[in-house]
């Protein structure tokens, strides 16, 4: 990318390239409507002009464009490695594929919907021009993606590391993934809907045509996206290795799928518990509700359940050290973990407190929704739904941490991921404590000056109070398991991050140094030649590897490690420059001036 021209060549490309295939898209999707759709047709003369004439000048500026210049790239690809691996031809043919599989995705999705939805149609009906240019886009955009995923695969296998694809890869798998998803949620909805409202005639009239197609759209979505899907998931699965863009895509994953799953638990709970204490639905049967949330549930807790299996699966990367101690929490399953703990937490604590708020209510006699009878019940339900769901959550993460913590705290107590969530726990508690004190405060300092202390008033006051106990009490327990984790490392000694330097022969020394010291010692780069002067025998560096961060040894946080296949040499660091002492620094004389 450091290259200006090959970077202005490749962007021209990609543009020349996406004018064109969308002019061939619209001439040839043009094409089939006057062709095969004549009855059909709802645009007229003078718009079906427009259309072509707006196609083709697409084409005649767009073709000479993306010809001239991918003629001169691929060229320079055939003579020069540097040309096929640069990040700029990579960044292009990564886009390309995203870009073409997508198009092609929905294209897909389009077509069969028309296909499946034909016994429903009318004459006339838009659709069927829509059918026609998604086949174009079909054909075309498909072309163009067997053509440059053919090119990129031969100049880089499949295995090999490259970001560039593997975001591409990452749109495709979570378009089409949304598209399944989708998909089943809504066969899940129409097949409760049908087992619920059975009896009616489903097949007649206009109740037919509705029935297909609400039915052809959704397999068009169940078809499309799972060929998509299991095709590209399976091949990125294939690949295997440390990609960091898979990572990212199972973590975008989870962030959708286990709010969406614990929400729709407690909505299915919630509308149980509430049924549970009396609630009669005067609209719906008793178990519609379902409709709208069981599939949610179901396809959520199944998108969940398999992407945290494969989060489980990924590769460690080699500067985590050499093994897995059991008992502790492997790369990348921190992150995960950390976000299941915040949301039961979250709805825990907000169960605890409403549940408080209804007893004051009871207790106080207080709101006029107590006049409407069985006003607690919906806020019952809810409370108890919500700790129910959250609450397995909640502690099945945390006791998970603290077990790890347990078994491996000089790596867990220490770990970034830990000690960010108790940090964001603690400092959001605080500022919800805050901000119900000082509401308290003002209905405290409102009541001093005068204001009429009623049942209502002294109602919002315990709330108030109980909402900032609540909170505190949050924070005491995680600000002290925060406490004891920092406590650990000035007791036990600080984790040194180190970088190494390694030479030619020496990654068996760098392994057995790290399974020795069991620091993380992270290689970033290589010399070209072994260091010579001032370097240790393996046993010495070991243990000079082992005093850092020890208590009472460097207080050191970074060191730099040059390694050869006899030795080598550590060099403690800080990106700080250290404070020196008054009695060091240079005494500079002030001039004085003459009065």
């Amino acid at each position: 990318m450091n290259d200006p021209r090959r970077l202005f060549r490749y962007v021209l490309t990609f543009a020349g390239l996406v004018t064109v295939l969308y002019a061939v898209t619209g001439l040839l999707g043009l094409a089939i409507t006057l062709t095969l759709l004549q009855d059909n047709m709802l645009s007229t003369t003078e718009d079906n002009r427009v259309r072509a004439s707006l196609y083709l000048a697409e084409l005649i500026v767009g073709l000479p464009v993306w010809l001239a210049l991918w003629t001169v790239t691929q060229r320079r690809a055939g003579v020069s490695d540097e040309e096929r691996g640069s990040t700029a031809r990579r960044v292009f043919l990564g886009a390309t594929f995203a870009l073409t599989s997508v198009v092609v995705l929905f294209a897909l999705h389009t077509v069969l919907r028309y296909t499946f939805t034909i016994p429903g149609t009318r004459n006339g009906d838009p659709s069927a021009q829509d059918a026609a240019f998604a086949a174009a886009r079909l054909l075309v955009f498909g072309a163009a993606w067997l053509y440059y995923a053919r090119i990129g695969w031969m100049e880089r296998g499949q295995r090999q590391e490259d970001e560039a694809h593997d975001l591409a890869v990452a749109v495709l798998a979570g378009f089409s993934l949304a598209f399944l998803a989708t998909g089943v949620v809504q066969a899940l909805g129409e097949t409760l809907r049908t087992i619920l409202d059975s009896g009616q005639p489903v097949f007649s009239g206009e109740l037919r045509r509705s029935i297909w197609d609400r039915w052809g759209a959704i397999a068009a979505r169940i078809l499309s996206g799972g060929m998509f899907w299991g095709a590209i998931w399976q091949y990125d699965l294939h690949r295997g290795g440390i990609r960091r863009i898979r990572v990212g895509y199972l973590y975008l994953v989870l962030l959708f799928a286990v709010p969406t799953a614990l929400g729709s638990a407690t909505a299915v709970l919630y509308q149980l518990l509430r049924r549970g204490l009396g609630y009669t639905p005067m609209a719906e049967s008793t178990w519609q509700f379902l409709v709208g949330v069981f599939p949610l549930l179901l396809v959520a807790g199944a998108v969940w359940a398999h992407h945290w299996a494969v989060v489980r699966s990924q590769p460690a990367p080699k500067i985590e050290g050499v093994g897995h101690v059991p008992g502790t929490i492997s790369w990348p399953r921190r992150p995960g973990i950390a976000l299941l703990v915040v949301l039961g937490l979250s709805m825990v604590t907000v169960a605890v407190v409403s549940i408080i708020w209804l007893a004051l209510d009871f207790l106080l006699n207080t709101g006029d929704s107590l006049s409407g009878g069985a006003w607690w019940r919906d806020r019952a339900s809810w409370s108890v739904a919500a700790g129910l769901v959250g609450l397995p959550a909640w502690l099945g993460a945390w006791n998970l941490m603290q077990h790890a913590a347990s078994a491996e705290p000089a790596s867990e107590r220490a770990a970034s991921e830990r000690r960010k969530l108790l940090g964001f726990i603690v400092l959001v508690a605080s500022v919800a404590a805050i901000g119900f004190a000082v509401s308290l405060l003002w209905l405290v300092l409102q009541t001093i000056l005068g204001a009429d202390l009623d049942a209502g008033e002294v109602s919002r006051m315990l709330k108030n109070l109980s909402a900032v106990l609540v909170a505190l009490g949050v924070v005491a327990y995680h600000g002290q398991t925060l406490r004891r984790d920092l406590a650990f490392d000035t007791t036990h000694g600080t984790r040194v991050k180190i970088s190494a330097f390694v030479a030619p022969g020496a990654e068996s020394q760098l392994a057995r140094l790290r399974e020795a010291t069991g620091h993380r010692i992270e290689v970033v780069g290589f010399l070209a030649e072994v260091p010579s002067g001032g370097a240790s025998d393996p046993s010495e560096l070991e243990k000079k590897l082992a005093d850092l961060g020890a208590p009472g040894g460097s207080h050191a946080e970074r060191a730099l490690l040059l390694l050869g296949p006899s030795g080598g040499s550590i060099h403690p660091y800080s990106h700080n420059r250290p404070t020196e002492p008054d009695e060091a620094r240079p005494v500079v004389a002030k001039a004085v001036q003459p009065r």
